[in-house]
């Protein structure tokens, strides 16, 4: 019943926030050759994470909480960027909405979102475009969402060039952190325990050390980044285990106490 629920919320909120939310932007000012880059997420990396972090700086202007971008969200939403020059529309190809790319038992979401764009891969004009749009922004700046995808893709056969899509999703309070997520930006910096990469030590970085050793212990991938494995290491001994878990809780409760918290 209670997935039931959460699904007919997410369909809901769904389609009342993104309805409209496309935009076309007749300009293009990166001097990159474009004809010599493949269409690929992986190569525009750089333009994503601009945009990611640019999305958390609007939201920390207006007091909310940052989004943490996931590797599985911007798979998705490169799925959702190479459907654009086919149909330019938050209906896919198939003619289903845009939700039925997020597969649910990877992702059990609250709300979604997404927010398309084309004709540039300038990221300061297609965010002033988006920031201009009402219901683009109220994407960017929605109080419930917690995690963002970002897709890139550049066609040269097509009318528009350049496709941006922005998948966003709120996801539920006693949700387990994604798999592989963290700040945008915040990787170039590595703070001890700080696992989600927000610049806070919290229970939450315990919670996502479990996550990752259960998935070392059943033999798969831990699903941190190089760097978050390096702040999951707080006992230094180069493995993720359980004690770097009750480490990070211990540290936490000892801050909580209004004491000072050190790892030895």
């Amino acid at each position: 019943m209670k997935n039931m629920f959460k699904k007919m919320v997410s369909m809901i909120s769904a389609m009342v926030i993104t309805v409209g939310c496309s935009i076309s932007v007749i300009k293009n000012t990166n001097n990159t050759s474009v004809t010599a880059m493949a269409s690929s997420e992986s190569e525009y990396t750089e333009l994503i994470e601009d945009m990611a972090v640019k999305f958390n700086e609007a939201r920390e202007e207006l007091g909310l909480e940052p989004l943490y971008i996931v590797p599985y969200l911007n798979d998705i939403a490169q799925v959702r960027a190479e459907e654009q020059p086919t149909a330019y529309s938050h209906y896919r190809p198939d003619g289903s909405f845009f939700d039925t790319v997020i597969d649910v038992n990877k992702v059990d979401y609250k709300t979604s979102g997404e927010i398309l764009a084309r004709g540039s891969s300038d990221v300061d004009a297609i965010f002033t475009a988006w920031k201009n749009s009402p219901k683009h922004w109220a994407n960017i700046t929605k109080e419930a969402a917690t995690h963002v995808g970002i897709g890139l893709v550049y066609d040269p056969d097509s009318d528009g060039g350049w496709y941006w899509a922005a998948i966003f999703v709120g996801m539920w309070e006693d949700s387990a952190p994604l798999d592989g997520q963290r700040m945008p930006g915040a990787d170039d910096e590595i703070i001890l325990g700080d696992v989600t990469g927000d610049g806070i030590i919290t229970a939450s970085d315990a919670t996502y050390v479990l996550i990752a050793y259960t998935n070392i212990s059943s033999g798969i991938d831990s699903g941190l980044t190089e760097s978050q494995a390096a702040a999951a290491d707080v006992n230094g001994d180069g493995l993720i285990t359980g004690s770097d878990a009750t480490l990070i809780l211990n540290y936490v409760t000892t801050l909580s106490a209004g004491k000072t918290a050190k790892w030895n």
